[in-house]
């Protein structure tokens, strides 16, 4: 190429590339990904390929390229070690932050509470086996397929996040993932989105850079054929869940006329408030459907809260980082399925729930540990909640781009819960495809979870981060 003609080139290219192409290289000097493949030379294709589309537009990539990451926060401390951590000055710095980003969240999130009444029993369903979803990871996703959608299909998905419009939607998506996101020895809650698009296509940049700034999706173009391209997706989906869904991911793969991809993932990890001593543990009976199974438990005697409703009772236990953990043990003759259609379990998730147990009362915990995952296939259960067109030839994606005859041809949800001495530790990933075609003692209350029991995970904002049923925590 002679001199003129590179000079013409880069005279061509947007403003919008240079721009990104300064962040990305002051970026590049604190964090590298060694999956990725030669920069230097995807960089060099982005910047001379030839302008075929309007301004606004995506232009053709090759595969595969990163477009452009989102900005994640950075660790706040340097210390590994959860005990110098909770003595240092990073653990009160970052308490008021947290606590501050915490009733942001509770400020605006409450109508997220009729997606969780509506969608955890649908996602759950009938089943004589353990079950788990993360509630709050599907509603992200769901969030993020709102911003490509318009008309009745925007509608649609908007009713059943239980928002009003775009503008509340990306108001409280903003303060749930700020609340939510924390990497620290106390608590990890990792959080991240990423978009997958067809590099032959064209896409409106207007509405990723809406994803990147409000949902801190990144956003990787590629040919969906290419297996280097299939491989970035899952290593994305193994490093931001920490490796726990490895063989749900392993299954992920782009079909040939994939249009866009959109993921949504969760990694959580905390402690118990008040810890079991690992001494206690030991074997119990456990009464699965099937029969009695020996399982082990987990003892602890302390000042749990209790909650009644007409058919079952709760314990909370308390997590370090001021949210809970909640065992729901549906009396006999009732189901957890039946537990989790029952509105009231949600009074004590935002603290409008009295305790039936007075504050002094020791109550003497047996829980099984347990090791649960599940995936489920999201399509039908969408359209029970009333997402529907986004499924037919009349979807409407014209945010995202101009083609016609959208619709999406997948969406999965996998997700791992760890219950043990130690505290709590899951992951979640949704994916969604878019395709072409010191108190005086009182009472002392004993509450032994030795049969089928549902159970939620809520962060101290009130999301919930984890939903299930035990019946076989033998498995």
């Amino acid at each position: 190429m002679k001199k003129e003609d590179l000079y013409k080139a880069v005279g061509d290219i947007p403003d919008g590339y240079i721009n990104e192409s300064e962040a990305f290289q002051k970026k590049r000097r604190y964090r590298r990904s060694l999956w990725l493949l030669p920069l230097a030379a995807a960089v060099a294709i982005l910047l001379l390929w030839p302008k075929h589309t309007a301004p606004g537009i995506t232009d053709p990539v090759l595969s595969p390229m990163v477009l452009a990451e989102a900005e994640m926060p950075e660790p706040l401390t340097d210390i590994t070690d959860l005990e110098r951590f909770q003595y240092s000055e990073d653990f009160f710095t970052w308490w008021e932050d947290f606590s501050k980003r915490r009733n942001a969240s509770l400020d605006v999130n409450s109508p997220i509470g009729s997606f969780y009444e509506n969608a955890i029993p649908v996602l759950l369903g009938n089943s004589t086996e353990n079950r788990i979803v993360s509630p709050i990871n599907i509603w992200m996703a769901l969030a993020m397929l709102e911003e490509t959608t318009a008309g009745n299909t925007q509608k649609e998905i908007l009713q059943a996040l239980g928002v009003q419009d775009t503008k509340q939607l990306r108001t409280i998506a903003n303060a749930v993932w700020n609340a939510c996101y924390d990497d620290t020895p106390a608590l990890q809650c990792l959080l991240a989105n990423s978009m997958w698009l067809n590099g032959a296509r064209s896409f409106h940049t207007d509405t990723l850079k809406v994803l990147a700034d409000t949902y801190k999706a990144s956003s990787y173009a590629g040919d969906p054929s290419d297996p280097a391209f299939t491989k970035m997706f899952q290593d994305w989906l193994n490093k931001n869940t920490k490796e726990l869904l490895k063989d749900a991911v392993s299954e992920e793969e782009f079909s040939s006329d994939m249009v866009l991809t959109l993921a949504s993932s969760l990694y959580y990890k905390n402690s118990w408030a008040m810890r079991f001593n690992a001494s206690l543990t030991d074997t119990q009976p456990f009464h699965t459907p099937e029969g009695t199974v020996d399982t082990e438990f987990l003892h602890n005697t302390d000042h749990y809260d209790l909650y009644a409703g007409n058919t079952w009772t709760a314990v909370c236990l308390p997590l370090a980082d001021g949210g809970n953990m909640y065992i729901y043990l549906p009396d006999e003759g009732h189901t957890p399925e039946e537990v989790l259609r029952d509105p009231a379990i949600y009074a004590p998730m935002r603290k409008t729930a009295t305790p039936a147990n007075a504050e002094n009362d020791l109550v003497v915990l047996s829980l099984p540990s347990f090791d649960i995952s599940g995936s489920l296939d999201l399509c039908e259960i969408l359209q029970e909640l009333g997402i529907r067109s986004v499924f037919t030839m009349e979807a409407d994606f014209s945010p995202l781009c101009d083609e016609k005859g959208l619709c999406v041809s997948d969406a999965h949800h996998a997700a791992r819960l760890i219950v043990d001495e130690e505290g709590v530790t899951g992951a979640a990933y949704t994916e969604i495809a878019i395709a072409e075609g010191a108190i005086e003692p009182g009472e002392t209350v004993e509450f032994t979870v030795d049969r089928p029991f549902a159970f939620t995970v809520v962060h101290a904002d009130s999301s919930i981060l984890f939903s299930g049923i035990v019946t076989h925590p033998e498995k």
